[in-house]
């Protein structure tokens, strides 16, 4: 009403509640709407009562000093971005308008775009030789640059190990466990007297012959108020869940509760859902299946059961409604790694030689293409930093919000079980602390050791994910120093520990796209893709002794091979899922400190293989699976934080977790 362009900050209270209240010229204290009611009285030509006085009025001052406007009389400037985060559905929505075909985005920024047209006319970019990419021609005779032509490799898919057969993913990125699967590992099972039982899945028999061994299980149904008749959807799903989980190799049961299996909660009764989990942990369950009505309820719901070091998996109940396909596998291939099982490994494609059965320790039965690596203990560890969400108000996140950061390690042999040390730190810098990453290395190392009879690695791989290329300097002297006094305090020498890092870049405008034949459609490269300096040697003999080119290696255009990666350090891109939507965004990887001794091709061929152990989903995954659960930890340490955890609690929460010397160490995922 003042035509003035003033910024948003935040949300106040509505214009005619006591909270909007201030003091006028007079020293009375009136609401927003009573203001604007007198002033319409003085000067009806030029104000008016409010129509809706009981929305939320919005604040242009600051929080020390507030200037209330009723939202009625606000205009919203267009052209603005958003930055703070959107939620789930409009996330949907936009990647969905925003997907475009490799053909199509190629097309669009060869052909649509005026940058190529500026750097042709540009004498300065003549002298540093960029006019030369917008002055070639495509193929079909219109002006613009064509796509770099790069020599890539497809590496070989890996082979993967369920309980009662082995699984070929090949290079779709993709497979079906099929009917009868077993996991390789189904979770240990609590026997009387507190003693832990590891089972290894039946090879060749049915997980229904193993006797009366069961995993108990609690069911809630939180929900607010409107819901309580759909208890029975909640129910068919549990019945569903518990005829698949024998199928698999966990049978699961029900802790009944009076003559029900599964408690139904309001959601505002957060005393009650307390008790309820503290019954379900004194009754021996090992998990705990919560259904809601509402995505606000995850956070209570969340906070409470890792109080209890008690595993919960959550579901909406608006896709129990629907129920789609295999919707109860999906569920389970996340309850059995919660409770301490693996889902599938890697199997060696060599043929089984005489002492494959034998009863000789060994860390693990690895590819023998990268088996010397694990040879001896190693450590696979991911770490990422989760900060503030950017305000309005310009900064990131509010002045004290804390940055997350995650540790996630693997604890054996098989890549499947991982430990995490959650913590929160108030520098905001892409760096984590070193006391913070210290600490939770000790921890680590300790239950690594613990679950090892003892044993120290003897190499830690590391995949760091959100480090910009001007960081890799700060990162290495912060964090790496932070693991080596880690290893200094185990009583280890460098000599004996040796630690390899790696870069993971997600964050950058690099397209991967395969053309068939000049002339025709860009398409999305295979999965297993990888381009690096010079080729891979797995270009020749790993895929019966052909050699192997994508991402551009038939493009049409005459100009030689370039290069997309640098020269300085050893980095490579690689392709390691199937696009669902769109172009695909390869990940880059940069090798930013080795002391193990990785050739690139044996590096190359680790990070593909370990995208195919992420236990979420029977999908190879776009980044390195240590990496995707070091995002997933800092998401849990900021929903703990959104729940009204603080820094200390979040640290005895993380620490409790791991003291608790029980299997169910991955209740982050």
């Amino acid at each position: 009403h003042l035509n003035q362009n003033k910024k948003f900050r935040e949300f106040g209270p509505p214009a005619n509640s006591m909270e909007s209240a201030f003091t006028d010229e007079r020293g009375n204290r009136i609401t927003v709407a009573q203001y604007f009611h007198g002033m319409m009285a003085k000067s009806p030509d030029s104000y008016q009562a409010l129509q809706f006085p009981f929305l939320p009025t919005v604040n242009v001052g600051s929080k020390q000093r507030a200037v209330l406007v009723p939202m009625e009389l606000v205009d919203i400037v267009p052209g603005q971005t958003r930055t703070r985060s959107v939620t789930g559905d409009i996330s949907a929505q936009i990647i969905k308008y925003a997907a475009m075909l490799p053909n199509d985005r190629f097309k669009n920024i060869s052909q649509n775009s005026s940058l190529f047209s500026a750097l042709a006319d540009d004498q300065d970019a003549e002298h540093f030789g960029l006019a030369q990419i917008a002055a070639t021609v495509s193929g079909d005779g219109k002006s613009g640059p064509l796509p770099m032509r790069v020599t890539g490799t497809i590496l070989p898919p890996p082979r993967l190990q369920y309980g009662n057969k082995p699984i070929e993913p090949q290079l779709k990125g993709a497979w079906n466990m099929g009917d009868r699967t077993t996991f390789a590992h189904p979770a240990p099972i609590h026997q009387p007297g507190g003693r832990v039982v590891h089972r290894t899945g039946d090879r060749g028999s049915s997980p229904t012959r193993q006797g009366d061994a069961h995993y108990l299980y609690g069911a809630m149904f939180v929900h607010d108020g409107r819901e309580t008749d759909s208890t029975q959807q909640v129910q068919n799903l549990l019945v569903k869940l518990e005829n698949a989980s024998r199928q698999v190799g966990i049978p699961l049961r029900p802790i009944v509760e009076g003559r029900q299996s599964t408690v139904s909660l309001l959601s505002s009764d957060t005393r009650k859902m307390q008790e309820v989990l503290k019954n379900f942990k004194e009754a021996g369950a090992r998990i705990v299946v919560v259904v809601l009505v509402r995505e606000n309820f995850y956070f209570d719901v969340k906070r409470y059961a890792d109080e209890l070091c008690l595993p919960t998996q959550c579901a909406r109940y608006s896709t129990v409604k629907k129920y789609p396909r295999n919707y109860e596998t999906s569920l389970l291939i996340k309850i059995n790694v919660k409770m301490g099982g693996v889902n599938h490994t890697l199997a060696a494609r060599d043929a089984p030689g005489p002492s494959s059965h034998s009863d000789r320790p060994i860390f693990q039965n690895p590819p023998q293409s990268i088996g010397w690596i694990f040879d001896r203990p190693t450590m696979v560890v991911g770490i990422d930093v989760n900060h503030p969400e950017s305000q309005p108000g310009g900064g990131r996140g509010s002045r004290n919000a804390p940055s997350i950061i995650a540790v996630v390690a693997s604890m054996d042999g098989m890549l499947g079980q991982y430990c995490t040390h959650i913590s929160a730190a108030t520098n905001t810098s892409d760096t984590a602390t070193g006391a913070s990453l210290t600490n939770a290395f000790v921890k680590l190392l300790r239950c690594f050791c613990e679950r090892n009879e003892g044993q120290m690695p003897y190499h830690i791989i590391v995949y760091r994910d959100g480090v910009a290329d001007n960081q890799f300097e700060s990162m290495l002297d912060t964090e790496y120093g932070a693991m080596r006094e880690a290893v200094d305090l185990a009583g280890y020498t460098e000599d004996r520990v040796k630690i390899s890092i790696i870069v993971c870049q997600k964050r950058h405008h690099t397209r991967l796209a395969y053309q068939p034949s000049p002339g025709a459609d860009y398409m999305n490269p295979c999965v297993g893709l990888v381009v690096d300096a010079q080729g891979s040697e797995f270009a020749a003999g790993a895929m019966g002794g052909r050699a192997s080119r994508g991402a551009g290696a038939n493009m049409e255009g005459e100009d030689p091979m370039g290069c997309i990666v640098g020269s300085n350090l050893n980095e490579f891109y690689l392709n390691s899922h199937a696009a669902v939507l769109g172009t695909s965004k390869p990940t880059k990887y940069i090798l930013v400190r080795d002391e193990i001794g990785f050739r690139m091709s044996e590096l190359q061929l680790l990070t593909f293989w370990l995208t195919h152990l992420y236990c979420r989903c029977t999908r190879s995954v776009s980044v390195a699976t240590p990496a995707y659960y070091a995002h997933w930890a800092a998401r849990r340490g900021k929903i703990l934080m959104n729940a009204g955890v603080d820094s200390q609690d979040l640290d005895k929460l993380s620490n409790a977790w791991i003291e608790a010397n029980m299997p169910a160490t991955m209740y982050f995922i």
